[in-house]
C-alpha cells in the first residue's frame, strides 16, 4: 500500500460530488475511485487507515458561558445605576407682536408641562345650538 497521491484532487472530487448536476457528480466519483485504485487504495482502507473516529473530545467539559444550577449566586448585590440628571428647562420662545404698525418682542410665558400629577379630563365640547327643522318641516 502507497501513500495516498493527490490528496487535494481527491478532496476537490468529493466536494463535487454534492453538485446538482448528476452527470457531474458521478463523474466525480468516478475519477475519485480510479484516483484510489491506481494508489493502490480502496473506500474502506482510506476509511479505517486515515479517517480517525474519537469520542467527542468535550465531553464532561462545563461550558463556561452557562452556570450550574447548583452554583451559588453572588452575594453581593449589583450597584444601582446613577440617576439620570434633569434635563435643564427651555428658555421661552420669543413672541413678535404687531401694534400699529409697529413690531415688538415680547418674551412668553413658559406652559406648563403635562404629566400624571396635573391631568384630569378633558373638557367637553358644547353642543351648538343651531336650529334643525324637523322632519315635518322640510
Amino acid at each position: 500500500m502507497t501513500e495516498l497521491p493527490k490528496q487535494d484532487l481527491l478532496l476537490k472530487l468529493l466536494g463535487m460530488t454534492t453538485s446538482a448536476s448528476d452527470n457531474e457528480a458521478l463523474m466525480a466519483i468516478r475519477r475519485a475511485n480510479e484516483l484510489l485504485a491506481r494508489a493502490g487504495w480502496t473506500w474502506e482502507m482510506l476509511i479505517r487507515e486515515k479517517i480517525k473516529i474519537i469520542e467527542n473530545p468535550f465531553n464532561g467539559l462545563v461550558d463556561p458561558t452557562r452556570r450550574p444550577k447548583n452554583e451559588q449566586q453572588p452575594t453581593t448585590p449589583p450597584k444601582p445605576s446613577p440617576p439620570k440628571p434633569p434635563t435643564p428647562p427651555r428658555p421661552p420662545q420669543d413672541t413678535w407682536h404687531f401694534d400699529n404698525g409697529a413690531a415688538t418682542q415680547q418674551a412668553q410665558k413658559p406652559r406648563p408641562q403635562m404629566g400624571p400629577q396635573n391631568a384630569g379630563p378633558l373638557p367637553r365640547r358644547s353642543r351648538s345650538t343651531k336650529y334643525r327643522p324637523s322632519a315635518g318641516e322640510l
